[in-house]
């Protein structure tokens, strides 16, 4: 908007909200279906009761579950203005400008920023038409949790495994840019049912905490899971000064139990480490029908077995997945390998850092390969 004027599609959505601000009533009161248009709308005040200048709001709104979707103020059918003294101070957005359907069953997370003040605001969806929420106050100081993002587990969302793997690795993209923009401090991870902010598994920070974004990994063990079972694991974090934002989410399920992946340490690869597994535990007796180190199924765990897991290899020689400069060890400097060549096509498909074999060097490649590094935030082995 320049100069107070607002763009046709704004003025015509401005207008519809300052009609039903004068009736008292919704805008459209018929019924709304998931994913059908529909405006939330409503005032936004300062806590002396005072109204912003649009010049100074930076506002945002997403979909917890899915925060890759996010509406602005600039969003088409979505809008702020103070510029007609009867609708003064009017938010308004349109939820069909979303790309995913939206569902009544959803909330939505309105972010506000001020330059010394702000508020994020959570509205349950409904079926109505237009929905007006309460006033949206901000108050001064930050007051809004960082945008959890990019919930995988083992690299995947969803994910399925089979019954007995022992643990699973759960990352996630934790980012205050657009809500104060301070450092993160910590961040969580939960399974199902939410404990309590501060309360859930602590995460660690691949770089290591303190910038506005952070990459986070944790462990979660599943090696009591049953078969059919299947589990949300949540991921959320806290800025320096102390807010909690929503969490995002990952699902994992467990199919019955295999004896052929080759994956004995669960962590989406086939490599060296497998191999180790059973040359370790050669000579020893199966542990039942489904001991995933018994390849050949003859009840023992011997060289046959190892020569067998060596042709299911994801590279080469059995190497180490994420490994990119053969060292032996997965850490920073093979992180900061694959993270030089983002965007770059790989050399084939051999290329160590193309980890998840699509022939092209992105943060993916970056994101699994965390998932291997042999010391906590991806430290240097030596």
């Amino acid at each position: 908007m320049e100069g107070g004027a607002l763009s046709p599609p704004k003025m015509v959505s401005l207008l519809l909200l300052l009609i039903a601000s004068l009736l008292g009533v919704y805008v459209d009161t018929s019924s709304a279906s998931d994913g059908a248009p529909h405006i939330v709308y409503g005032k936004v005040f300062y806590e002396d009761g005072s109204i912003p200048d649009p010049s100074s709001l930076n506002i945002h709104a997403y979909i917890p579950a899915r925060p890759g979707e996010m509406l602005t103020e600039d969003s088409i059918g979505c809008g702020y203005d103070n510029s007609l003294a009867s609708a003064e101070g009017w938010l308004w957005l349109e939820l069909g400008s979303l790309s995913s359907i939206w569902s009544n069953s959803e909330k939505l997370r309105i972010i506000v920023m001020d330059t010394n003040e702000s508020g994020a605001f959570d509205v349950q969806l409904s079926s109505v038409g237009s929905q007006k929420t309460s006033n949206l106050v901000l108050a001064e100081g930050d007051h809004v949790g960082p945008v959890a993002s990019g919930a995988a587990a083992n690299g995947s969302s969803p994910l399925t495994i089979p019954e007995g793997v022992a643990n699973i690795s759960i990352t996630a993209t934790i980012s205050d840019a657009i809500c104060g923009n301070h450092g993160i401090q910590k961040a969580e991870m939960f399974l199902d049912s939410d404990p309590g902010q501060g309360l859930g598994d602590a995460m660690d920070a691949v770089t290591g905490y303190g910038q506005a974004t952070e990459q986070v990994i944790g462990t979660l063990y599943t090696g009591s899971w049953k078969k059919s079972a299947s589990h949300t694991a949540y991921v959320r974090g806290c800025d320096s000064v102390g807010n909690w934002g929503p969490p995002h989410s990952v699902v994992v399920s467990v199919s019955d139990p295999q004896n052929a992946t080759g994956d004995l340490d669960g962590n989406g690869c086939v490599d060296k480490l497998d191999v180790a597994i059973i040359n370790t535990a050669k000579g020893a007796t199966a542990s039942g029908s489904s001991d995933p180190r018994d390849l050949d199924g003859d009840g023992k765990i011997t060289g046959l077995d190892a020569r067998k897991l060596v042709l299911m290899c994801d590279r080469p020689y059995c190497a180490r997945c994420g490994d990119v400069n053969g060292d032996g060890c997965v850490d920073q400097t093979d992180l900061g390998l694959v993270n030089a060549a983002r965007n770059a096509t790989a050399s084939g498909a051999d290329d160590p850092r193309d980890l998840d074999g699509d022939g092209k060097i992105t943060g993916l490649d970056a994101r699994k390969l965390i998932l291997f590094c042999d010391k906590p935030n991806c430290a240097a082995c030596q």
